[in-house]
């Protein structure tokens, strides 16, 4: 492949990746404009967690899943911190849900 084969592909790909960029913004945005939008999220810390699915039950939007270790859906989440609660291991915590302004305004890095 030519260097000028392999930089159209390289140019065609940042265009695709761009549009994937812009298309998680404004999905970002439409998350950050709704009512009631999350301000936390729960995150497992995976060393402590063992798997017992206890934080699967306790769930109620669904957002957690145990396989060998509990993992958080954050499109699910709605950070109402039942999971970490009933977390008979202390492995879930919530954390502030954060935007980036870079984020918020369009730009990309």
């Amino acid at each position: 492949m030519s260097l000028k084969e392999e930089l159209a592909l390289l140019k065609a790909r940042a265009q695709v990746i761009g549009a994937r960029l812009d298309l998680l913004n404004r999905h970002i945005s439409e998350i950050r404009q709704r009512p009631g939008a999350p301000s936390h999220i729960a995150v497992i810390d995976s060393e402590r967690c063992l798997g017992c699915g206890i934080c699967e039950s306790a769930c109620p939007s669904g957002a957690v899943a145990v396989k060998k270790t509990a993992l958080v859906n954050p499109a699910r989440c709605i950070g109402c911190g039942r999971c970490a609660e009933e977390c008979p291991q202390g492995a879930i915590s919530l954390r502030p849900v954060i935007f980036d302004r870079a984020w918020q305004s369009g730009a990309h890095y």
